[in-house]
């Protein structure tokens, strides 16, 4: 019963979701208008933010399930009604790649950061007994930050260092 609830509730509220963002993309179609574009991107960022949200905090449903669900709805129906498809790709094909780099440097500081105490613990007996907090904090946050504009510092010195043997090829 609890599992046909989630499920069952949450592909409601994914496609109650993609049929209300599907019309309110509906109403900007004018294609030639710069505002009408960000208005349509606009909207598939926030609904996907409040499917995800009101589905899993606010329903107590599977929020990725309704995601999944709405996406599906707008990718079958959403395309003649976009004012400029390849800059929506575009946006959501980055948003994807931002938010998967994040997630696993994320995991790996937090993996790593927990294996790094291990090896102190061991090394240090007097600590053993000490209460040790592993969830995230700030100074995890602002390691990710670090370490992800170091990663995209060092993508751009390869790439602007290898272009002229990259043009010859």
């Amino acid at each position: 019963a609890l599992l046909s609830r989630l499920v069952l509730g949450a592909v409601l509220s994914g496609v109650a979701f993609g049929s209300a963002m599907l019309y309110w993309i509906s109403l900007v179609p004018r294609r030639l208008e710069h505002h009408d574009q960000l208005i349509q991107a606009a909207i598939t960022v926030a609904g996907a933010f409040a499917c995800y949200y009101v589905s899993e905090v606010i329903l107590g449903v599977s929020g990725v399930l309704a995601i999944i669900c709405a996406g599906a709805e707008c990718a079958f129906f959403m395309w003649p009604l976009v004012c400029n498809r390849a800059a929506l790709e575009h946006l959501w094909h980055f948003l994807e790649w931002l938010f998967n780099t994040a997630l696993f440097e994320l995991a790996g500081l937090i993996i790593g950061g927990r294996c790094l105490l291990r090896v102190e613990l061991s090394w240090n007996p007097e600590w053993a007994g000490r209460d040790h907090d592993s969830g995230i904090d700030l100074a995890d946050l602002a390691l990710v930050g670090f370490t992800f504009v170091a990663a995209i510092a060092i993508r751009f010195i390869a790439v602007f260092s290898l272009l002229p043997l990259l043009r010859r090829l």
